[in-house]
């Protein structure tokens, strides 16, 4: 395995994006929800998130503890949406009365 500097890393091409935290974890929580909710939580693997958000492990370790810790977030994001889903069909019924 091979491991660059930052200043490496920049000389190559690779430019490293700081953000604010609380944007960096809701980049995180977004991209994992989007893997578990196409894969499934068990078939989505730390790197696989890590990989779709552009981050180093350390960058999801910092902000995570464990991939559990996604999935909380994600289970509280599809209850979040099955309500939503209700809401509107609630207005589709009430329109075609």
């Amino acid at each position: 395995m091979i491991s660059l500097t930052v200043s490496q890393s920049l000389r190559r091409g690779m430019v490293r994006t700081v953000k604010a935290p609380e944007v960096r974890r809701k980049d995180i929580l977004a991209v994992a929800a989007d893997l578990f909710m196409r894969q499934g939580y068990e078939a989505t693997s730390v790197d696989q998130i890590m990989r779709a958000a552009a981050i180093a492990k350390g960058t999801f370790y910092y902000h995570f503890s464990s991939k559990k810790l996604s999935k909380n977030y994600v289970n509280r994001l599809r209850s979040v949406c099955v309500k939503l889903i209700q809401v509107m069909d609630s207005a589709e019924v009430g329109q075609s009365s």
